[in-house]
């Protein structure tokens, strides 16, 4: 069964788009996403949020044990990757978000490989 599956070509696209999005996450991390964005006084541990009036820091952004980056408002604006990042702060659909970050990382990435 495990032969069939990987012979899917669904699932081999499905890994080749997760691939490029793993690419782009290495060339363009979420620190420097949100600094490219004029968000970078947000891109700490302990910040006030960018996506609410906040008079006191609820939000943080943060690498975890696997080198991967996230943040989150405690206040309850959500969580995520780079790619909720820019859904959230453009306003865009999950497809919007993540072919805009693709070409963000293609345009103002660091060349480097994950």
């Amino acid at each position: 069964m495990n032969a069939l599956i990987d012979n899917d070509p669904e699932d081999s696209r499905r890994r080749e788009f997760r691939q490029q999005i793993d690419a782009a996450k290495a060339r363009l991390p979420l620190p420097h996403l949100m600094e490219l964005l004029d968000d970078g006084d947000h891109a700490h541990t302990s910040a006030c949020c960018p996506f609410h009036f906040d008079e006191h820091p609820s939000f943080s952004v943060f690498e975890t044990a696997d080198g991967h980056w996230r943040w989150n408002c405690f206040a309850g604006c959500g969580s995520g990757d780079e790619i909720d990042y820019l859904l959230l702060r453009e306003e865009l659909t999950k497809a919007e978000a993540i072919a805009e970050y693709l070409r963000l990382a293609d345009e103002f990435g660091e060349d480097k490989e994950p």
